[in-house]
Parts: C-alpha cells; structure tokens; sequence
C-alpha cells in the first residue's frame, strides 16, 4: 500500500491507477511483465512491469490512443472492471448483475459494479437505500477502500 513501510497508510489517500495495479498484482502473485510496455505512458512508472503484466493477463486496457494514465487516480469503477475481469474471467466467480444502481456508473462498467455491489467487495462506502445501490463509480478509489476490496476478495463465499 506503500513504497516506503516507513511513511504512514494514508488510508484517505486516493490510488492511482499504477499503484492499483501494483498492489492487485502482489496480491494474485501476477508476476512482473520483461516484455516491453503496451503503452507510451509507463516507460518511467515504477509499476511498468505490473502493467504490462496485467495487460499480458487480459486484465487491463488502456484509457485510449496508447495511454494508460498510471499516474491518475483510478475510479472506483475501473477497479471493479479490473476485478470482475479476474473473478469473472478466471470461473473464480459466477457474474451477477442483478444489482440496482443509483445513476453514475458508466454503461461500460456496469456488469462489473453490479457483480461487486452482489460479491460484496467493498466496505462501508457503498450505500443501499430502497434497494438500490450507490457505489461512488466515479470517484477516486482510496487506499482505505482499496484496502476494502482486496480483503474481500480473499474471503470465501
């Protein structure tokens, strides 16, 4: 969650989409990429390697003509997209989008939010109110939350 275990957690820090894929990877064992990078952008990211091991894996797209974006902060909706293409993917778990959404999940993303919000992969952030769910799609993933997912992707069913 940090690249110096020295510096404090930040738990309200937001993620970029580097780091995301960095500590993802370290928690699938997902091993470094030596091939060279799919993308122009992460030729001087410390987590070149991780991205292009996701990319190697089918986990990762890019943001558009031959970006990554590493140093952005990650939405909450594309990590769930990452997530539900591992789980989904892999028969880890079975897809479900019975999930009700509050507006603001893009169309794309939706099958993924949907299958998080039923899988339960998230903390406390993610509101239900008359059966609908609100996952803050949009906004920045913080280390708290990714902190969240990851622990209960490895909780059993």
């Amino acid at each position: 969650m940090t690249d110096d275990p020295s510096k404090p957690f930040q738990p309200l820090q937001a993620v970029t989409r580097g780091a995301f894929i960095h500590a993802f990877n370290a928690m699938w064992s997902i091993s470094e990429s030596a091939s060279p990078s799919s993308f122009k952008d992460v030729e001087n990211s410390p987590y070149r390697k991780d991205i292009q091991a996701a990319v190697e894996s089918g986990l990762l797209q890019g943001t558009g003509e031959g970006l990554f974006n590493p140093d952005r902060p990650i939405r909450r909706e594309e990590s769930a997209a990452i997530v539900f293409r591992l789980l989904a993917g892999s028969g880890i778990r079975v897809p479900d989008s019975t999930a009700v959404l509050a507006l603001g999940t893009s169309k794309w993303a939706v099958d993924a939010v949907s299958s998080a919000v039923i899988w339960k992969l998230h903390g406390p952030e993610v509101t239900e109110s008359n059966g609908m769910f609100d996952y803050g799609s949009q906004r920045a993933l913080k280390k708290q939350e990714l902190a969240a997912l990851l622990f209960t992707m490895i909780l059993p069913d």
